[in-house]
């Protein structure tokens, strides 16, 4: 089992993010419940989160979460880099690193 994570602004984050075509994907570690995922991802779709800033909700065009057996993805699709998402990652981490398993 693979161990996803990312050091961002020497925070280690429970989770590893790629770019993709019109998309970054973040795979959440299984460490970080899909409850708690799901959680932030609604509330970032309804923009009553407190972690995208304005120019960052400009850029997404919309979220995708994709359940696995023990852990979550997330896409977010829009005209946005995996370092705006890693900048984004790091103001919700706090919340999400709450509710680990």
């Amino acid at each position: 089992m693979e161990k996803k994570k990312e050091i961002i602004h020497q925070q280690e984050i429970p989770a590893k993010v790629t770019q993709g075509v019109n998309q970054v994907t973040i795979e959440f570690s299984e460490e970080i419940p899909k409850s708690a995922v799901r959680e932030q991802v609604e509330s970032c779709k309804a923009n009553t989160c407190t972690c995208c800033s304005p120019e960052f909700k400009e850029k997404v065009d919309g979220f995708e979460m994709i359940e696995k057996n023990n852990s979550v993805d997330v896409k977010i699709k829009g005209s946005i880099s995996v370092d705006k998402v890693k900048e984004n990652l790091i103001s919700c981490a706090p919340k999400l690193k709450d509710k680990k398993k």
